[in-house]
């Protein structure tokens, strides 16, 4: 179950997220690029990797495990090989996470717009909203004219809220990147920590402005539903007692 906070503000009807983390199962795609590189170099390689990997495990070491060697220049070729792989194909290869459907429809119920900030180009944006038939359920895609370090992330979101034209506190960040929580934090804008990307949990529940935590796109569902129902007992009573002072 998610972490929850005390503390709920305004429910935001504009949710912010990074598709990648927030639904589809990213290990998957490493593992695809990784045993691709693996079946080229025809070595046997058996490892099934999981977030704990990608969150402690540099690319390198994964690639020098495949190589069975530390040449740095057999290295280097075959991580070319992995990015080309993985942004070509590997990427899209990588399926959505159980529950992320059922997040996606749900929040689209709610009437709530969703807007996919990404590093990537546009190009490759839109590839992946339709390979999973997302394209016609997210209100807007905002990225860059090219792609970029993923690490920027935290600019491309900052610049979104700022040409928005909207207040940030009507925004709700989903995210598990640590510069794009602190960002949001910053700039006024709420946010739910993503514990099953590359951040842990016990990081993002020590961030200050994340309202809580959620370990699967289902716990998304549920801490939103949470804000809701505690939004409607706040809205009841202050119309009580408005009735009571007439």
């Amino acid at each position: 179950m998610p972490k929850y906070s005390a503390g709920l503000a305004a429910e935001p009807s504009r949710l912010v997220f990074d598709l990648e983390a927030l639904l589809i199962d990213t290990v998957a795609g490493v593992q695809h690029a990784l045993d691709a590189v693996a079946h080229k170099q025809r070595a046997n390689w058996r490892r099934l990797l999981n977030i704990e990997d990608l969150r402690s495990t540099r690319l390198e070491t994964l690639i020098a495990d495949i190589a069975g060697c530390a040449d740095p220049k057999l290295i280097e070729k075959l991580s070319q090989d992995y990015w080309k792989m993985y942004e070509q194909d590997s990427r899209y290869q990588a399926p959505l996470r159980e529950g992320a459907m059922e997040l996606v429809e749900s929040l689209k119920e709610q009437g709530s717009e969703l807007h996919y900030i990404t590093t990537l180009g546009p190009e490759a944006a839109t590839r992946l909203t339709r390979h999973h038939a997302l394209n016609r359920m997210i209100t807007s895609i905002y990225t860059s004219p090219a792609p970029i370090c993923a690490y920027a992330r935290a600019g491309v979101f900052g610049h979104f809220v700022s040409e928005s034209g909207h207040a940030p506190e009507s925004f709700l960040l989903l995210s598990d990147h640590l510069p794009e929580l602190m960002t949001a934090q910053r700039i006024g804008v709420p946010a739910l920590g993503l514990a099953y990307g590359h951040a842990p949990q016990v990081v993002l529940e020590t961030l200050p402005g994340v309202l809580g935590v959620a370990s699967s796109p289902a716990d998304v569902i549920d801490w939103l539903n949470a804000r809701t129902l505690a939004n409607q007992h706040v809205q009841a009573a202050a119309h009580r007692y408005a009735a009571r002072l007439h």
